[in-house]
């Protein structure tokens, strides 16, 4: 069974400390088993406009900090989103799809609540 998952976030952006963490998106994944997931984020400045991701801004790298000491296949996917600044709305959807269920059983998946 094929798992397909839709993950939305949306934040207001009200501090310039929000506007550095948020900066970029990132997406762990593991191509043995999942598709390279899709990005998808615009934010809408405090002046109204819409700015959305450009698609070649998003990078694939290694998700080790040092991939020379540590072997393994699990990447991740990085993009600076556009237009941020305090008061700034960003939302952003990330849409996972499994070729194979990372065990037989199924698949676990966390996510955090803030």
């Amino acid at each position: 069974m094929n798992r397909h998952s839709r993950i939305r976030r949306t934040v207001r952006l009200l501090t310039t400390d929000a506007v550095e963490v948020e900066s970029l998106i990132d997406v762990g994944w593991s191509p043995w088993y999942q598709e390279r997931p899709i990005i998808r984020a615009v934010v809408l400045s405090r002046d109204g406009r819409r700015h959305r991701l450009d698609p070649r801004t998003v990078v694939e790298q290694a998700a080790s900090p040092d991939s020379r000491k540590v072997l393994s296949n699990h990447r991740l996917l990085r993009a600076p989103l556009p237009g941020l600044g305090v008061g700034a709305v960003v939302e952003c959807t990330v849409i996972l799809r499994e070729r194979r269920p990372l065990l037989p059983g199924g698949g676990r998946h966390f996510h955090a609540l803030a």
